[in-house]
């Protein structure tokens, strides 16, 4: 395999119907509760690897020493008058449904490496439950509700890391899902934030209809719980990088509350959650979400009047193609968020559960490496600009701790610095925020995989963003040398755990991050987790990220 397909499969994640459905959202103002199921939803007797779910009866089958029930509809097809619009749950089915492939994955760009497509479908709203075989309905497992990443435009819960008989699905009842993405999932426009408030008067929102998908899937999830043989008091919402953000998301809605028990955010700072849907009123925005739909909206040549319905006219294709170099993220639409991620955090008003968060030790080697920097000056230089860029001030400082002699290499000084500013400091101050209100935890993945060496110029990526999924899934385990398989028993022991008395093997109890006076004091108490020694240590990259504060990168 070339090493760019590897690092696509293992790193990155990402490797239309004309169907007119009625406007009817089945439950109340949030479009994601009660279905109105009227249908019977238990499994006739005697059918094998049967769920009577509220929708109606999925079987599924037999894998080794799991179950599984993969391609499961929680939602309506958002396709024709339901594009762009908030997520409607599934209608309920009559017949035993047969869950035994996946769904599509959500509309996105591929590549591998050599060519790039576009795949997938707009119909493509499914969920996939994974558990340990011979489960029972009420055996009251944990459940582990995952989201998953790819900067919102890429990505599905199928992906080999995640569901390629996962190891982790032998320990507790393990559920992924897919959700819209790109324009498809994240586009603000006035006009969509009109007509949602029409639908539900609640206000309305645009832009996050990505996040009322996860929002969907996780309410069936929880209705569903005992069904499954899970307890809907044990049930941990986790997401790793943009899934991270839709989990931190969840964490601060107030759409959410009570459907969870735990959070835990794998490689993403939360407070990047702060972006106006229309109100830039003391903010440092100068245009809103839907003033960003509104010019994409104009791109397209939807512009003025009817610009809903143009868009819900136009091929798929044709608006992936148009929009395929631009970005999507969530925004402060006062329904799911209700106000900027930092504020909530710091002044304690979100689900009041406990709380995970970690990075790793190389996040912005990923994001970084290949700008080929070889010459001190070139390190200056995008230093400089970096500090002009995000208001750092001096950017003196900055070049006399991100050195070559540091770091080895002029890259790789600048690949510390993007991993320190976009991931690990963000989070240290996130976890700092939370910790006055909730219990808290820590972990730091220092572990570069064992493969990477058999790669020429992959062997100083180090821990880079993502590497721990697999270790937390239990997947592509041929990959890993023997400790690292080791290790991975390990962090998904320590995932389970994190929903009723938080533990790791060979620490015990898991620290609390305040655990030696926090951040002011120590730097923040974290698990390490590393094949060699899983152990407690504080202070990580404490001196850069106490820098990076005092420059102004309150960031999280």
């Amino acid at each position: 395999m070339k090493v760019q397909n590897l690092i696509c499969l293992v790193v990155m994640a990402a490797c239309a119907k004309d169907i007119d459905t009625p406007r009817d959202t089945g439950g109340d103002d949030t479009g994601t509760r009660d279905t109105g199921t009227s249908a019977d939803a238990s499994c006739p007797e005697g059918t094998e690897f049967g769920i009577s779910s509220t929708t109606g009866c999925i079987t599924g089958e037999n894998y080794g020493n799991i179950e599984q029930w993969i391609g499961v509809p929680y939602a309506q097809p958002p396709v024709g008058e339901l594009r762009f619009a908030r997520t409607v749950p599934v209608e309920p089915w009559s017949e035993p449904l047969q869950a035994d492939s996946y769904g599509d994955s959500c509309l996105q760009w591929f590549s591998d490496g050599y060519t790039t497509e576009l795949v997938g479908d707009e119909d493509c709203l499914t969920l996939n439950i994974i558990r340990p075989e011979e489960t029972e309905a009420g055996a009251g497992l944990p459940i582990l509700f995952f989201t998953h990443g790819g900067s919102y435009t890429s990505g599905a819960g199928s992906l080999d890391s995640y569901a390629l008989e996962p190891e982790l699905a032998e320990r507790a009842i393990v559920v992924t899902h897919n959700y819209r993405l790109g324009p498809m999932g994240f586009m603000p426009h006035p006009d969509l934030t009109k007509e949602d408030d029409n639908v539900y008067g609640d206000g309305g929102s645009s832009g996050n209809q990505g996040l009322f998908d996860t929002l969907t899937a996780l309410q069936w999830v929880f209705d569903n719980a005992e069904a499954m043989g899970g307890d809907p008091s044990q049930l941990l919402v986790f997401g790793e990088s943009a899934g991270g953000t839709s989990t931190c998301a969840l964490l601060a809605s107030p759409l959410a509350e009570g459907l969870f028990s735990a959070a835990l955010i794998q490689s993403v700072g939360c407070g990047f959650m702060e972006w106006p849907l229309n109100d830039i009123s003391g903010t440092d925005y100068t245009f809103s979400a839907e003033d960003y739909g509104d010019y994409i909206t104009y791109e397209l040549g939807c512009g003025g009047f009817g610009s809903l319905q143009c868009l819900r006219d136009m091929e798929s294709e044709d608006i992936m193609t148009a929009l395929a170099f631009y970005s999507f993220s969530v925004n402060v639409d006062g329904l799911f968020l209700t106000r900027p991620a930092r504020e909530a955090f710091s002044d304690g008003d979100f689900n009041a559960v406990p709380v995970i968060a970690g990075f790793n030790g190389n996040e912005g080697v990923n994001f970084t490496h290949d700008m080929g920097i070889s010459t001190e000056e070139e390190l200056s230089t995008l230093l400089n600009e970096a500090a002009e860029g995000y208001g750092l001030g001096d950017a003196t400082t900055l070049s006399q701790t991100y050195t070559s002699d540091t770091f080895g290499s002029p890259q790789q000084a600048y690949d510390a610095f993007y991993g320190d500013l976009i991931f690990a400091c963000p989070t240290r101050s996130f976890l700092e925020a939370v910790s006055t209100h909730v219990d808290t935890r820590a972990y730091f993945f220092s572990e570069a995989p064992d493969f990477l060496k058999y790669y020429e110029g992959y062997e100083e990526w180090g821990a880079f963003h993502f590497a721990e999924v697999p270790f937390v899934f239990g997947t592509n385990q041929d990959n890993y040398s023997i400790p690292e398989r080791a290790l991975s028993q390990i962090m998904q022991a320590s995932w389970v755990s994190s929903l009723d008395s938080p533990n790791v093997d060979g620490i015990g109890d898991w620290p609390l991050f305040g655990e030696g006076g926090g951040v002011s004091s120590n730097g923040g108490t974290y698990v390490e987790f590393n094949a060699e020694q899983t152990s407690t240590t504080s202070g990580v990259f404490q001196s850069r990220c106490d820098l990076l504060e005092s420059m102004g990168w309150q960031k999280y």
